[in-house]
């Protein structure tokens, strides 16, 4: 059988929420108030309304109820994160009616987004 990473590990001895805070950089960590440097929690507000944000979001009710099915999920083996990512894909691709043979990338933020049209010239300029 194959090893497993330090990543794969962590999740699997993670807890739920405890995944939400853990294993990122320094954004990630809480203080003694519970919140992150940005000043947001990583469990929802009952019944605030939140403006999305590319830095730093508290996730809704149903944000967090479904990462936290999807959490499980993952560490029962139903579905992979390759699965979750096309599904994403998927759905974004359907909401913007996208044509066929468009493609879609997933970033873990802003900064690594700016990337990709870099990406895409040095491909198509090759």
């Amino acid at each position: 059988a194959g090893q497993v990473s330090l990543v794969e590990n962590m999740a699997l001895n993670a807890t739920y929420p405890q995944i939400l805070t853990e294993g990122g950089d320094d954004r990630l960590i809480l203080n003694k108030k519970g919140t992150n440097k940005y000043h947001c929690t990583p469990k929802p507000i009952v019944g605030s309304l939140f403006r999305g944000s590319c830095t730093c979001n508290i996730p809704t009710e149903t944000a967090y109820q479904a990462a936290e099915a999807a959490f499980y999920s993952l560490r029962s083996g139903e579905i992979s994160v390759g699965d979750i990512m096309e599904g994403v894909r998927s759905r974004i691709k359907s909401l913007y009616d996208l044509p066929a043979g468009t493609e879609v990338f997933l970033c873990p933020s802003g900064s690594d987004a700016e990337y990709m049209p870099l990406l895409i010239a040095k491909t198509l300029n090759k």
